[in-house]
């Protein structure tokens, strides 16, 4: 893998995690804002009951940046998966704990097999080894 795709997968790999966290307080904020006017303006309805228009103006930046980053999330996924799975510089027992990771705690995790198994790893590849192709026979 050349030193590029290496810095573009580090980039793509902070993607879901930072676009949750934002999405995340976006969120958050737009419903403490409802509470907020619900509070200041007690018995009348919230705004967007007379405009819906108001309502999914301010929730589309949050799910616009989620759906973002859940479809980069997605992609990373399936190739790190797949890098963990075929990675030939890794024990057996590395891949199971990297693929459990992945698995359970994938955008918190990406970043990290990033930075351990393919930026600092000069040995990393998914190609098998010409030695490892055929059987050694006595």
């Amino acid at each position: 893998m050349t030193r590029n795709n290496k810095i573009l997968f580090g980039i793509l790999s902070f993607i879901p995690l930072i676009g949750m966290i934002i999405g995340m307080v976006l969120y958050v904020s737009f419903i403490f804002s409802m509470m907020s006017t619900t509070m200041h303006n007690p018995g009348q309805p919230p705004a967007f009951v007379d405009n819906p228009a108001e309502l999914l103006s301010s929730i589309i930046p949050a799910i616009i940046i989620l759906a973002i980053s859940g479809i980069v999330g997605l992609g990373l996924f399936i190739y790190f998966l797949i890098c963990a799975i075929k990675d030939v510089s890794a024990t057996e027992n590395d891949k199971l704990l990297w693929i459990l990771l992945l698995v359970f705690m994938s955008y918190l995790v990406m970043p990290v097999f990033w930075y351990v198994r393919i930026w600092s790893n000069p040995d990393f590849s998914m190609n098998r080894r010409p030695a490892d192709l055929e059987p050694h026979i006595n």
